[in-house]
């Protein structure tokens, strides 16, 4: 009997820890978010902006407003 216990026990922690490592890899592929543009009367400047997890390539030069 224990070791029957012993092996469900194994199995349901490697099906636990597969089912932990797909939602982190489904949330890592989430699409960066958009941004509204600032309004025409407002004052804008040039900024580097990181809006999403990643490499370098997800900075992007966006026109935010002045803080």
């Amino acid at each position: 009997m224990k070791l029957r216990y012993r092996i469900l026990s194994v199995i349901s922690t490697l099906v636990a820890i597969a089912i932990v490592s797909v939602a982190v890899a489904l949330s890592r592929e989430n699409p960066c978010p958009t941004t509204t543009p600032p309004s025409s009367d407002a004052a804008t400047m040039n900024a580097i902006t990181h809006r999403c997890y990643g490499p370098p390539d997800v900075l992007a030069l966006e026109r935010v407003a002045k803080p």
